[in-house]
């Protein structure tokens, strides 16, 4: 099961393959501490950090190999605003994991949810796909409530699973099944 990015639209969003013009866009809401808050990773230094990450996302989509990372642009602005990706692909399961993260300043107006259904539409409807799993880090109550709306079942927590500034973050999983997907 090669999962290939295909664009995809909804009402309000064009979901694509990032692209290096996106770079602007991308900085403002990864360069916010705050969006960092329930990753390991952190706000990089300066602008060239993020045009190396923008670059080799953009050159990877040449490689076969790569799992989707889906740009979300709001359509009546033509702005980059988050992503939707498969972090993980288990062939020989029928079992994905997948990601996504939403700039804080466009939060709360229902595009992560219209962006990640979406994306379970497709991976559902296009590829012979059993189980869709997440990872959402303890505290992050506005992407469990979303894995929620979802449909995702709550399985349990990964005790201290993550690792952050030298505390350990428990975990949250959830999964969603494919007969019990309402697409």
């Amino acid at each position: 099961m090669d999962i290939k990015l295909k664009k995809i639209e909804t009402e309000r969003l064009v979901l694509r393959k990032l692209k290096k013009s996106d770079l602007n866009d991308y900085v403002e809401w990864r360069a916010n501490p705050e969006y960092h808050k329930f990753l390991s990773s952190r706000a990089k230094k300066n602008i060239e950090e993020y045009q190396n990450v923008i670059e080799s996302a953009v050159e990877s989509y040449s490689d076969p190999n790569t799992l989707p990372y889906w740009a979300v642009e709001l359509k009546n602005i033509k702005k980059m605003i988050g992503f939707v990706s498969v972090e993980e692909c288990l062939k020989k399961h029928k079992s994905i994991t997948m990601g996504w993260g939403l700039n804080l300043d466009f939060q709360g107006y229902g595009y992560a949810y219209e962006s990640v259904r979406a994306v379970i539409n497709y991976l559902f409807n296009e590829y012979d796909i059993h189980r869709i799993e997440v990872s959402i880090w303890e505290g992050n109550e506005r992407s469990r409530k979303l894995a929620e709306k979802l449909g995702f079942i709550y399985e349990g927590m990964g005790r201290e699973a993550r690792l952050k500034e030298g505390r350990f973050i428990n975990n949250w999983r959830f999964s969603l099944l494919k007969p019990e997907w309402k697409n």
